[in-house]
């Protein structure tokens, strides 16, 4: 199953760099998923005895940073599906076109900002994968 796997992922058109950075954050959102583990490192104080436990979420600008990157990976991920619910007889109106262009390229400005401005390859690495295997764009219709 492995090798199957590893075939995919060099018949995926992707870089070996942005195969290489997807599955560490593959990697990172398991971490999540499955135990809560970046969430809990939040609690680092208390389970060290140097900090109350928070009953309620605190703002903590680190934590908060983390999950709205991810949020905002997978938001564009979803707002690229959405011009395949199109039919080509009845297009959505021309500036809905414009509007979700806009948003588009917002989505792609933050994402790569990861890279751009804080070195993480990781950002680079997701504007590559959606911009490969999700290259709808406003003018997309169903079926692709």
């Amino acid at each position: 199953m492995g090798g199957t796997r590893r075939d995919a992922r060099k018949d995926s058109g992707l870089s070996a760099e942005t195969i290489e950075e997807l599955k560490k954050i593959d990697d990172t959102y398991d971490l999540e998923v499955h135990g809560s583990r970046l969430s809990l490192a939040g609690a680092m104080g208390w389970m060290k005895g140097t900090e109350p436990l928070s009953v309620v979420p605190a703002f903590k600008p680190t934590d908060f940073s983390l999950h709205m990157n991810r949020y905002i990976e997978v938001a564009w991920m979803v707002h690229r599906l959405i011009p395949a619910i199109q039919p080509p007889e009845a297009p959505l109106a021309e500036d809905w076109q414009e509007k979700w262009s806009i948003i588009d390229d917002s989505f792609e400005v933050s994402v790569a900002s990861i890279t751009e401005d804080l070195g993480k390859k990781f950002g680079a690495a997701v504007v590559e994968f959606v911009k490969t295997k999700l290259p709808f764009n406003a003018g997309s219709v169903f079926p692709l």
